[in-house]
C-alpha cells in the first residue's frame, strides 16, 4: 500500500501506549527513517517507551503495529 502511516515514539508500553514523545517520519511502502534529537542515555531515562504505527492519518485511532523499545 502507498498510504502513508503515521508513526511515533510514545510514552508507556504496548498495547496501550500513552502520549507521543517523538514524532517519526510516516511509514511509506513499509519503510520509515527518522533521526530523533535524543541520545541513547536520554532515551534510557525516559522509558518505558513504545513505537506505534497507525493505519492512516484518517484512521489514527487504529494501530497496525506496536512495539516496546528495549534499550541495552
Amino acid at each position: 500500500s502507498t498510504t502513508e502511516q503515521p508513526a511515533h515514539i510514545h510514552m508507556g508500553s504496548c498495547p496501550t501506549p500513552g502520549e507521543v514523545k517523538y514524532p517519526l517520519t510516516n511509514v511509506k511502502n513499509g519503510m520509515s527513517e527518522t533521526v530523533i534529537d535524543a541520545t541513547l542515555e536520554k532515551l534510557k531515562t525516559q522509558g518505558p517507551l513504545a513505537i506505534n504505527v497507525h493505519k492512516s492519518a484518517a484512521e489514527s485511532n487504529v494501530y497496525v503495529a506496536c512495539g516496546d523499545v528495549m534499550l541495552p
